[in-house]
């Protein structure tokens, strides 16, 4: 490349959209055939595999929603005596009315419940950045707290016990008391933070544009270490336990090339794996392997116990947002105006789905039918997770560079229109909005009953079901 992109990931992402890449091809690529000339509006371009996958056409159904069901037949029944006459009558309706309310208030404190027992602990929520749970949203979200920071919020919160990790661009780290939102700590480093924070074991581990990554006490702040790359990070650490010892181990990607893997109890280098350009995006795990694009605009599929090449795969075009893994997949969007679905074990892409000319800088979310993604036509897309069809689109009123994530039967995501949506997930009609006022880039975090965003007027916005 000949410019050097500094600002932000997106903005990095962007500059270089605008010439397509200089690849210097890492040693044991895997190259795919040129796509054919796309003229339709919306195009999915699939690409079988030698032989034909059962899974894929034998999808799990669809979660149960989790609106309150009728009541029981029993319920209905009015004190079985018929001498009380009109009387009873009067009194099995006021019965019913009043299990009706009591069923429906269970419904809700079963809502809360089910998101508060869960934690938001990384980037995505898993570790395959699935960016999907089984919890559900508020009811009726309102928001909950406030907290300034004194620059803009590109980095994603995390949500862990009676916490919320996230950086800002004023180089800092903080620590939010669930509660309220008011700091317990803050930790300032040597760059802007756009990278999300991880937490594991009680420990904070998140990279700066001061080119370390930083492991901090996650009570108090208190650096542990700091590990020494390159070049600045802005994605997020993910983690395995190594096999026999289960030592924890550290993996991210660095805009020095470099995708590091460090011992997590002392910061010690363990392998590097050699890309040709910029990694912005988290690598995902499953099986064994890491997956990860990069500026280079090849999906790498690395071994995590050794990291050496499994394979590659060239997309032809800089890839900004980070891949999710379901059932031996990545699912990964481009510069190039593509979703693709890479199988892991091949290296093989299986379909690609494009609608007009326009990037997905976003980060996909993979539920058990369709895969959610955000573009800059200014449109949240769901396409149908087997194939690569089309199934719906929901039309935002700027960019979307926030990626969405599935809770239950609905989707929360944001947009630069300065929004925080929540669509339906199966057909996305709009269920609830709020107008922030700023442009929103951060991706959102679900957890503890709570809806986390950060956005570019330096402010992290908590929102919660109405005490």
């Amino acid at each position: 490349m000949s410019a050097s992109p500094r600002r932000t990931t997106r903005a990095s992402a962007m500059a270089l959209a605008a010439s397509p890449p200089s690849v210097s091809t890492p040693a044991r690529p895997v190259r795919s055939s040129s796509p054919a000339a796309r003229r339709q509006a919306v195009e999915v371009t699939r690409r079988p595999p030698n032989k034909p996958d059962a899974h894929d056409r034998h999808m799990a159904t669809a979660p149960p929603s989790h609106y309150a069901k009728d009541m029981p037949l029993s319920r209905r029944i009015a004190v079985p005596f018929i001498l009380l006459g009109v009387t009873c009558g009067v009194v099995a309706l006021t019965v019913l009315i009043a299990t009706r309310q009591n069923d429906h208030a269970r419904a809700g404190s079963a809502i809360d419940a089910d998101a508060a027992t869960a934690d938001w602990p990384q980037y995505r929520g898993d570790r395959a950045l699935t960016a999907r749970t089984d919890g559900h949203l508020p009811p009726t979200p309102t928001l909950r707290w406030r907290f300034n920071t004194g620059g803009s919020v590109m980095s994603s919160a995390v949500i862990v016990g009676d916490l919320v990790y996230v950086g800002s661009n004023d180089r800092s780290i903080y620590a939010l008391r669930i509660a309220d939102g008011t700091r317990l700590w803050s930790y300032p480093t040597g760059g802007e933070i756009e990278a999300p924070p991880t937490v594991i074991d009680q420990t904070v581990y998140v990279g700066s544009g001061d080119a370390f990554l930083y492991a901090l006490d996650a009570q108090t702040g208190k650096q542990q270490w700091r590990y020494e790359t390159g070049d600045k990070i802005v994605g997020a650490v993910n983690w395995f336990r190594s096999p026999g010892t289960a030592e924890l181990r550290l993996i991210f990607g660095s805009h020095d090339h470099l995708l590091h893997c460090v011992d997590a109890a002392a910061g010690t280098p363990l392998w590097t794996y050699t890309s040709s350009n910029y990694i912005n995006g988290t690598p995902a795990i499953a099986n064994g392997a890491a997956v990860f694009g990069g500026c280079d605009g090849l999906i790498h599929i690395v071994d995590l116990t050794n990291g050496q090449s499994i394979a590659s795969r060239d997309l032809r075009n800089y890839i900004a947002g980070s891949a999710a893994i379901a059932d031996g997949r990545a699912f990964v969007g481009h510069t190039g105006h593509e979703l693709a679905c890479v199988n892991i074990g091949s290296a093989h892409v299986e379909w690609t789905y494009r609608d007009r000319e326009f990037p997905f800088f976003t980060s996909p979310a993979v539920g058990e039918k369709l895969v959610l993604i955000g573009s800059h036509d200014q449109r949240l897309h769901a396409v149908h997770r087997a194939g690569g069809e089309p199934a719906w689109t929901f039309p935002a009123r700027g960019n979307v560079d926030s990626s969405p994530v599935i809770c239950g039967d609905e989707v929360v995501f944001a947009s630069d229109d300065g929004r925080l949506y929540i669509v339906m997930l199966a057909d996305g009609r709009e269920r609830w909005s709020y107008q922030i006022g700023s442009p929103i880039k951060a991706s959102p975090a679900v957890g503890r009953g709570l809806i986390v965003v950060g956005a570019d007027d330096g402010t992290v916005y908590a929102f919660a079901q109405p005490r």
